[in-house]
């Protein structure tokens, strides 16, 4: 009975010391570093954690003086004060010196062994590391609020994933951009790595209204880690101002019954380059330079004021061939009033986007095919196919109105299948449509059989069937430059 209270007291003391194994021990320290490496990102709080560890240990009587190289709060321990039972373990390792731990005994009162002096050792190291990589943690979290400050400063959007897919760093224009899912949509649009060429991808969409040009880049930082940087274009208000314009001069065209031509270009070349040639060419185009506007980063539009669609294309012939291959395209409309669109400008833009054509093809020009057999079409197609466009059509109300709108540069008419009040209908809209436009009369008979009703002249242009493959080349040729 008379050791009843010790047994009391002892169960409500923490273990002592002598009680604890190795095995236990190292479970004891393993548990306090866990517990104080939870507020690893913290400096502070991690530094505050680590020193209240050294001074509740369980085996040692320690405290720690930890420095803070940032604010350099380092002092030196007084060791001309030391008593004989205390010892001092500098915190020395990869980072250079972090401070010291002092120990003054072991909780059992024992003297310090050879084992203490190891476990001391090994704690000091532990503790060094611990106290560099935290330093380095927290210089990196700065360096990174020094990025996001940074980037938030650019006009542009910039947005960040990992090789993961994960959302690495936004800047506020990205955001005010993309919206609250923004990141989510340009994730899902450019996840596809097989837009990308090269390392490279570029990308129009839609956002909220906006319409948003991205280039995105895959940028490899280390062997086998890479992130995927994309930069954000607000392409919306070139695309507004286009928009506008465009607007108000088809309603000036229908007011006035002037001609109103669009010309889209697209480059696959690097963004905005087209746009700028095109704008230094204003002068060889002849319009104003401020009539060429850019669509988005790709594509840039010409919009002539009083000019027909066979004009136009005439003035982009000799500028714009300079471009070789496929990597521009163009697309040129004449505007035409409905009453059925509620918007002439997007409807202008869309139906202008649809007919867009490599230049080789796009310049090329364009003629009606009149025949009653539509081998005969087939046949002028074969042999012209290089040199021009052709388009087959029968009705004379259709081909005089195609003729009046300045679209077309010439006409295969055959005169044994139409009357000679036709062919004077059709020589009456080409007076309308302006100089330049070519009648290629076509006949089964022979010259001296065509009747003079027609009114054809020795100067006229007569082909007979079967065409002659040389002289029927040589006279489209001849007629538009194209030898």
């Amino acid at each position: 009975m008379s050791n009843m209270p010790k047994v009391k007291q002892t169960s409500r003391k923490r273990v002592s010391p002598p009680a604890l194994k190795p095995a236990a021990l190292a479970g004891e320290y393993l548990r306090g570093f866990t517990t104080t490496l939870a507020q690893f990102s913290e400096f502070d709080t991690f530094v505050d954690g680590l020193k209240h560890l050294i001074a509740e240990d369980v085996y040692f009587k320690g405290q720690a003086e930890l420095s803070d190289t940032h604010a350099n709060e380092l002092k030196s321990p007084d060791f001309e004060s030391l008593k004989p039972d205390e010892t001092v373990i500098p915190l020395a390792g990869t980072g250079g010196n972090r401070g010291y731990l002092k120990y003054s005994g072991k909780k059992d009162g024992k003297p310090f062994g050879a084992e203490d002096l190891h476990l001391m050792g090994a704690i000091a190291a532990f503790v060094a590391e611990l106290t560099h990589q935290a330093e380095k943690f927290r210089l990196t979290g700065r360096a990174e609020k020094l990025l996001q400050y940074l980037i938030n400063q650019l006009p542009l959007g910039v947005i960040c994933f990992s090789g993961e897919g994960q959302l690495i760093i936004q800047n506020k224009a990205a955001t005010r951009l993309l919206g609250e899912q923004g990141s989510q949509l340009i994730e899902k649009e450019l996840s596809d790595r097989s837009r990308f060429k090269q390392g490279r991808a570029q990308l129009h969409f839609e956002v909220g209204g906006k319409l948003i040009y991205s280039e995105g880049r895959v940028m490899e930082l280390e062997q086998g880690v890479s992130m995927t940087a994309y930069v954000l274009y607000d392409m919306s208000s070139s695309r507004e101002k286009l928009l506008m314009d465009l607007e108000r001069e088809a309603y000036r065209s229908e007011a006035r019954g002037g001609s109103l031509t669009l010309v889209l270009l697209h480059s696959k070349d690097q963004p905005g380059q087209l746009y700028r040639q095109v704008k230094q060419s204003a002068e060889k185009l002849q319009i104003e330079a401020s009539r060429v506007q850019p669509l988005d980063a790709l594509t840039c539009a010409c919009v002539y004021e009083g000019k027909s669609y066979r004009t136009v294309r005439y003035l982009l012939k000799q500028p714009l061939y300079a471009y070789q291959g496929e990597a521009l395209s163009v697309s040129i409309m004449a505007y035409e009033a409905s009453a059925e669109v509620q918007s002439p400008a997007r409807d202008f833009l869309e139906r202008a986007h649809t007919r867009l054509l490599p230049i080789k093809d796009a310049l090329l020009p364009e003629l009606l095919v009149m025949d009653a057999y539509p081998s005969v079409a087939e046949s002028l197609e074969v042999l012209l196919s290089d040199d021009c466009r052709l388009h087959p059509l029968k009705d004379p109300d259709a081909a005089d109105e195609l003729i009046r709108s300045g679209r077309m540069d010439g006409v295969f008419v055959d005169i044994d299948a139409y009357t000679p009040e036709v062919i004077d209908r059709l020589r009456n809209a080409a007076k309308v449509a302006g100089g330049g436009f070519r009648f290629y009369y076509t006949t089964f008979k022979k010259a001296s059989m065509v009747s003079p009703n027609y009114g054809i002249s020795r100067k006229d242009i007569l082909l007979q069937k079967p065409f002659d493959t040389l002289i029927t080349v040589d006279a489209v040729k001849s007629q538009f430059d194209l030898a």
